[in-house]
C-alpha cells in the first residue's frame, strides 16, 4: 500500500463523526469565486500560501509558532489566499484552524484535506472554508461530478487537483474554473516541476478559461517563473514558506517584488 492509499484509508475511518453530524448542509457561505476572481485579477502570478506543519515526506516542518502570527505574515507578504491543511495524523492539521484564522484575515481559505465523502463538503462550508481540494487520483469521475455539484450549491469553490494524464481523463467534460497540477508524485512523493510543464498545455486546451495552479516543489522566484511560462496562473507554496524565518519577505521574493 502506498502512502496516499494509507492516508485515504485512515481518513475514511476518522471522518465517521463528520458523516453522522454533517449528513445535511448546515451553512452556506455568502461569497463565492474568491480564489478564481483574485487570481484572474492579478496581473502577475498569484501566490497561495499554505499553513503546513508536517508531511509524510518531510516529517515536522515547523514547530512552536503561533498560527495567527504566521497568517498575518502571509497576508503582509501579499498572498492572495491561504491553503489550510486540516488532516490531523499525517499533516498535523486541524479543522479548528479555519474559524480561528477567519477572525484575523479576509483572505479566502482553501480547506486542504482528503475529501472522500459529501459530508466533508457540508462540514467545510459550515466552518467557513471558501474552497475545497478534490484530488482526482482518489476519486472516480462520478464522485468528482457529484462533489462539484454539491460545492456549487454550497457556494464552495472547487480546486480539482491532477497529477497525470489519467487524471485529465477523469475531469474531461466538466466546467472547471480552477485546476491544480501537483508536481509531487503521490505514490512515492518525489517532486518534478516538469509535471506542470507537461500538463499545463494540455489543460489549457481542454479548459481554456480555467485558472491553473502549480502545486508542490516551488522554492524560488525562478521556479515561479518557470511554471508561469508553462501556463500556470498561480502557485501554491507550503514547505518553502513555512520553513522561512521571514515569511512575508519570502512571499514577496516569490512574487518578484522587494517591498510593498
Amino acid at each position: 500500500m502506498n502512502i496516499l492509499d494509507e492516508i485515504v484509508q485512515k481518513r475514511s475511518i476518522s471522518i465517521n463523526n463528520i458523516k453522522r453530524k454533517y449528513s445535511q448542509p448546515k451553512f452556506i457561505p455568502n461569497e463565492k469565486n474568491l480564489f478564481h476572481d483574485s487570481i484572474k485579477r492579478n496581473k502577475n502570478i498569484s501566490i497561495i500560501s499554505e499553513l503546513k506543519f508536517a508531511s509524510p515526506s518531510m516529517g515536522d516542518i515547523r514547530e512552536n509558532v503561533t498560527i495567527i502570527d504566521l497568517i498575518k505574515e502571509m497576508e503582509t507578504g501579499g498572498a492572495i489566499g491561504l491553503s489550510i491543511l486540516t488532516e490531523p495524523e499525517f499533516f498535523k492539521g486541524s479543522p479548528d484552524f479555519i474559524p480561528a484564522i477567519k477572525k484575523v484575515t479576509n483572505l479566502p481559505i482553501l480547506m486542504k484535506d482528503f475529501f472522500i465523502h459529501e459530508s466533508q463538503l457540508n462540514f467545510a462550508a459550515d466552518i467557513g472554508a471558501n474552497m475545497v481540494l478534490l484530488i482526482a487520483s482518489v476519486l472516480n469521475k462520478g464522485e468528482i461530478s457529484r462533489f462539484l455539484k454539491i460545492n456549487e450549491k454550497l457556494n464552495l469553490e472547487s480546486l480539482v487537483e491532477i497529477h497525470d494524464e489519467t487524471d485529465i481523463e477523469k475531469i474531461r467534460g466538466f466546467n472547471l474554473k480552477i485546476v491544480g497540477i501537483n508536481n509531487r508524485n503521490l505514490t512515492n512523493f518525489s517532486i518534478d516541476l516538469k509535471n506542470t510543464e507537461k500538463l499545463a498545455p494540455i489543460l489549457r486546451k481542454e479548459f481554456p478559461n480555467c485558472m491553473i495552479i502549480s502545486e508542490s516543489g516551488i522554492k524560488s522566484r525562478t521556479d515561479v517563473e518557470r511554471v508561469q511560462a508553462a501556463g500556470a496562473n498561480a502557485v501554491l507554496v507550503g514547505t518553502y514558506i513555512m520553513q522561512s524565518p521571514r515569511i512575508a519577505s519570502t512571499i514577496q521574493e516569490l512574487r518578484g517584488v522587494k517591498n510593498d
